[in-house]
């Protein structure tokens, strides 16, 4: 009856944009985790520092995630938010799950991560597997981070890249 359900029911997840953004599915795949785990839905593995009163539905391999707000994020219940790794902030996408996924599949998703590419991006991103991101080092919220050709970056699980960016979120905002 809807499209989460649907996604959730007949998919172990969807890759787009050459597996660079990563939509949970309902199981496990070989490219990422079902949305049970990223939920802490019991009978999982917990993953720390999920926020309840949100729902998270996919990620990208520079360490971004993507939420429905279910109170988490205030008033605007039911819009899809992103976890941006360049700012450590939630940013409201100003559409619900299926404009989301309608996005992903034919919107610019090129134009929103212009600034996540770097030259060859593609050999390290299709490097990795379920449950990794991309680390890079300056940070990308750093100045020095800004200019994304000149970072290292390493593959890294995708529950520690999402730690490390709470934890510097929590040490900028003190």
């Amino acid at each position: 009856r809807s499209t989460l359900g649907t996604i959730i029911k007949f998919t172990n997840g969807i890759l787009i944009k050459e597996k660079f953004l990563r939509l949970f599915g309902g199981n496990d795949s070989e490219w990422t985790d079902s949305i049970k785990k990223w939920n802490n839905i019991p009978g999982q593995e917990n993953i720390d520092n999920i926020p309840s009163g949100c729902l998270f539905i996919g990620f990208d391999v520079v360490g971004g995630f993507f939420a429905i707000n279910g109170g988490y994020f205030g008033q605007e219940l039911g819009k899809v938010y992103y976890f941006a790794p360049d700012t450590l902030e939630w940013e409201n996408l100003n559409m619900g799950y299926s404009d989301f996924i309608s996005w992903c599949i034919s919107g610019n998703v090129d134009k929103f991560y212009e600034s996540f590419i770097w030259k060859n991006s593609e050999e390290i991103i299709l490097n990795t597997k379920r449950g990794q991101g991309i680390s890079f080092y300056p940070v990308l919220w750093s100045k020095e981070g800004k200019e994304i050709n000149k970072t290292r970056k390493k593959i890294v699980p995708l529950k520690e890249l999402w730690a490390l960016n709470l934890e510097m979120k929590e040490k900028i905002n003190v």
